[in-house]
């Protein structure tokens, strides 16, 4: 619903066909990358973190079930650390929902 609202997965983007890695922080179930999955077949590569084990179990299997585990991986981290990637790894990373577990930081 929310990605509707926006517009799609990536309405900011003049030519989303350029990315080929993305990493979606705070991916919570998965929704929004699987949906760019679908939407844009060029991106090859696209991760998903998230601090909840269940919310990453969840997109995991969502994954596999549409046969997406090729390209779509998720796993477990704690986007308020040091992120466990090298630089440079991605050519777009999203974050929607931020907001909420930082602003819990500060209270």
């Amino acid at each position: 619903m929310v990605t509707t609202a926006m517009g799609g997965v990536l309405p900011e983007q003049a030519d989303p066909t350029i990315f080929r890695s993305v990493l979606d922080v705070a991916c919570g179930p998965g929704g929004w990358l699987i949906a760019t999955v679908h939407a844009y077949p060029t991106i090859t590569h696209l991760m998903g973190i998230d601090i909840s084990r269940q919310m990453v179990a969840h997109a995991r299997e969502q994954a596999e079930q549409q046969h997406l585990s090729d390209r779509v991986e998720f796993q477990v981290m704690d986007a308020l650390l040091l992120l466990e990637f090298p630089a440079s790894t991605f050519d777009l990373v999203n974050l929607r929902f931020g907001v909420s577990f930082w602003w819990s930081r500060f209270l």
